[in-house]
């Protein structure tokens, strides 16, 4: 929270702190027990701070919230928020990203993958293959660093072939790439913090594995790719004659040969993937599936990280895990955020509060006579809509707060596919710069306005979270 809060804010803050930290002078009301007008406080108090004051500051006030309330220890806090394997998944992970970025080897990739000579053939094959290749790396790679590496390449190449900002080409370049950082982000849990925790807090109803989602979310991901690509270089009148003058070769040859860092890099964090999918592949070997199960989704990223920081190339460490502790490999601000959201979701299910049980009794009634799909329709609704106005971490913990505590009284809702509908919704978040990283960083460029960006974004937010919500549904619950 670095700017100057406003009246408005300044009354929504305080309004928050009494939520959160004097809800024992709330008496119990409409049927709620004590614990469960605290719980209720709890969750209105942070939620209410994330949407009109800042998206990470709320995270510390609730983790000092939580053993002051008295539901919960203070150990219990920190085992639930920084102690919860989410939080560890992306600690490690960005300790891998990071030995991939500064090796260099995810930019090697990405210029080998865009001048390859099916792209260069004719400037729609180059645009189309651009945009296929942003969302292969974008599904094993964290959404920052997927943005800004392909919307440096993008500028390159602007650059080189004489587009300047205000120019539709670069425009369209530019939107594409968000776009599609974007879709792969919640379409695939490989790295991806926001399906891991949709995955996760649905995983005690029913569990949707990593293979399962990726599988799914590839196939969403194409179909989405084919309709953007039809839309914007067929139905949209942009002159892209400039690609013509793109040299590939010379991009390419600035890139040298192989190092043995890269290599190892890249190695490492194969097999990491191959133990996050695998477990589907091996449940007819009982003794290595239980091997590999055991690692989970933060074991193999742990042991990728030890392996890293033992390795030694030229007298150094392929990993300094001090370094990339302090220097951005591990991105701090989102990770409280997730450890918010998880300590919020364990909140809701609190015993003693009572909560699900309580709207299952006072709107089990009416959201029990909707259609299981009608219900999946309404959670996402939910989730693509805030996505687009602030964190899409805010709006899946607010999606699946609500749905948590209603899932129980609409009979036949697949908990593993609403976990991939929720979490892959939550990512299409293309309409307003608050709407994330992706989404801001493309619009500082300024090859992207954000009147263009609303307009765009909104069509196809509502396009692909009609593809997510039907296809991707239907599918999952078939496969769960």
């Amino acid at each position: 929270m670095t700017k100057k809060l406003s009246t408005f804010q300044w009354i929504m803050l305080i309004i928050c702190i009494f939520l959160l930290y004097f809800n024992k002078l709330i008496p119990p009301f409409g049927g709620l027990n004590q614990a469960g007008v605290q719980v209720l406080c709890l969750v209105v108090g942070t939620l209410l701070m994330m949407l009109t004051i800042d998206i990470i500051l709320p995270a510390m006030f609730l983790i000092l919230a939580l053993p002051l309330s008295g539901l919960y220890s203070l150990g219990e806090t920190l085992a639930m928020t920084m102690g919860h394997s989410v939080v560890n998944f992306m600690i490690f992970n960005g300790l891998m990203l990071y030995v991939l970025q500064e090796t260099g080897v995810l930019r090697r990739i990405a210029i080998n993958m865009i001048t390859m000579p099916i792209t260069q053939k004719n400037p729609k094959a180059f645009v189309a293959g651009l945009w296929l290749v942003i969302f292969i790396i974008g599904c094993f790679i964290d959404i920052t660093a997927c943005v800004i590496l392909f919307s440096i390449l993008i500028i390159e190449i602007l650059d080189q072939i004489g587009v300047k900002k205000g120019d539709k080409l670069g425009e369209m370049l530019l939107f594409g790439n968000m776009i599609f950082c974007c879709i792969s982000y919640g379409f695939t849990p490989i790295g991806h913090s926001v399906p891991i925790l949709a995955i996760s807090v649905f995983a005690d109803i029913q569990e949707i594995s990593m293979l399962k989602y990726t599988i799914v979310g590839v196939i969403l991901g194409i179909i989405c790719w084919i309709i953007f690509c039809a839309i914007e270089l067929f139905l949209v009148k942009v002159d892209l004659s400039p690609i013509k003058n793109f040299d590939g070769a010379k991009m390419r040859s600035q890139l040298g040969k192989w190092t043995v860092s890269e290599k190892l890099a890249l190695g490492i964090f194969i097999a990491v993937v191959v133990l996050w999918l695998s477990p589907d592949f091996l449940k007819g070997a009982p003794a290595v599936y239980g091997a590999v199960t055991s690692l989970g989704q933060v074991g193999a990223p742990l042991l990728a990280v030890v392996v890293m920081c033992l390795i030694r190339i030229d007298n150094k460490p392929l990993l300094n895990f001090g370094d990339a502790m302090l220097s951005g490999g591990v991105a701090w601000a989102p990770i409280y955020l997730i450890a918010a959201s998880m300590a919020l979701g364990a909140v809701i299910g609190n015993a003693d509060a009572g909560i699900p049980a309580y709207l299952a009794e006072h709107l089990g009634g009416s959201i029990g006579q909707l259609a299981p799909f009608t219900f999946v329709i309404l959670m996402a609704l939910i989730a693509i809509v805030i996505t687009n106005f602030t964190s899409c971490t805010v709006a899946l913990t607010i999606a699946y707060t609500v749905a948590l505590a209603l899932i129980g009284t609409v009979g036949g809702v697949s908990a593993g596919a609403l976990a991939l509908v929720l979490g892959a919704g939550a990512g299409l978040a293309f309409m307003t710069p608050p709407a994330g990283t992706s989404a801001a960083v493309t619009v500082g460029y300024g090859y992207v306005s954000s009147g263009q960006m609303f307009k765009k974004g909104a069509l196809y937010a509502v396009l692909f979270g009609a593809i997510t919500i039907v296809i991707g549904y239907f599918i999952a619950s078939a496969i769960v």
